[in-house]
């Protein structure tokens, strides 16, 4: 988590790569934090989407 603070910025492939878990893995936790308000998704292109840190 402390990494979106310096790059608020990711996509689902930078933190497979990132967290060193599976695809399946990052995109839960992605729709959890999406899910949570923690990131907003800010294009639409499937699992090369880009998402941003919402720090409220």
């Amino acid at each position: 988590m402390l990494n979106l603070y310096s790059n608020p910025i990711i996509s689902g492939y930078n933190e497979v790569n990132l967290l060193n878990v599976t695809p399946a893995t990052a995109n839960s936790l992605i729709n959890d934090f999406i899910k949570l308000g923690i990131l907003r998704e800010i294009t639409r292109e499937g699992d090369t989407g880009c998402l941003v840190f919402m720090n409220t």
